[in-house]
């Protein structure tokens, strides 16, 4: 991978500012258009408030209409999240070759295999594993910064609420919920992200 942050010093961090909100503001973009669609596709299947209290089962139309509408967040939810860990390897991969002892060598290849997962469960399962947890307690060690392990430990939170939401019952919070916790997981990696950018 090359180098996108190129110049100098104060120039590679303006860039990487720059490439942090513009990421956040296509996060924040793409939540609005799924919280739109999926209040569309809510509002066609008879709204929030009739048929959540009476459950729904297989073979119920409004059912699968949410359910669609759960298949379809997930497959955009993937693809902003591999936006962020593709960037969240490419500058773990330019921070290693500056500082080759702090352990950003191994950040480098858990994110890359999480970027080449193919689902959101993918992810969770290459990202939050005792090896992985291991890699980011070393560096948190080797820097001197608690930011690697805390972030990391929301993070895999995070994974495991949105596995949480996409198993658990449907009810009328399901996709909020997703929204909700896709969001908040995109920002604490760009978090992490920020980190690795700031060490010398």
């Amino acid at each position: 991978m090359s180098n996108p942050l190129r110049g100098s010093g104060s120039e590679a961090r303006l860039r990487g500012m720059i490439k942090n909100r513009t990421l956040i503001g296509a996060l924040v973009v793409l939540a609005v258009v799924v919280a739109g669609v999926a209040g569309y596709s809510l509002g066609h299947a008879g709204g929030y408030a009739s048929g959540y209290s009476d459950g729904y089962s297989n073979g119920n139309p409004d059912y699968n209409k949410i359910q669609e509408s759960i298949k379809s967040t997930e497959v955009n939810y993937y693809g902003y999240l591999q936006l962020v860990l593709s960037k969240l390897a490419v500058d773990s991969q330019n921070k290693s070759a500056k500082s080759p002892t702090a352990g950003f060598d191994s950040l480098y290849s858990v994110f890359k295999a999480a970027n080449a997962s193919s689902s959101v469960f993918g992810q969770n399962l290459t990202l939050c594993t005792p090896t992985a947890r291991g890699y980011f307690q070393a560096t948190a060690t080797n820097t001197g910064n608690s930011n690697f392990t805390s972030l990391y430990q929301t993070i895999c939170l995070y994974y495991l609420k949105l596995a949480n939401d996409y198993t658990g019952p449907l009810t009328s919070f399901t996709l909020q919920n997703l929204s909700n916790d896709f969001t908040l997981l995109s920002i604490n990696l760009l978090k992490i992200d920020d980190v690795i950018q700031k060490y010398p």
